[in-house]
């Protein structure tokens, strides 16, 4: 959750876990530009709630499975 987005989608199974947490693929999402480089965390202050600290908690559960 500390990593750029970006970097995530880059890597097949990290992008398999957000989109299944997200319930759809994130490069989709029009701000995607302008939020890619950034990580979830620093993601979350701006999300006007979207992003929960309990998304937060699945999204760092599912990427640390993955390593």
């Amino acid at each position: 959750v500390d990593t750029p987005i970006e970097q995530l989608v880059a890597d097949e199974k990290a992008k398999a876990v957000l989109t299944s947490v997200l319930g759809g693929d994130i490069t989709q999402n029009p701000f995607y530009e302008q939020i890619k480089a950034m990580s979830f965390t620093q993601v979350q202050p701006l999300s006007q709630g979207q992003i929960t600290d309990e998304l937060i908690k699945k999204l760092a559960d599912g990427l640390a499975g993955i390593k």
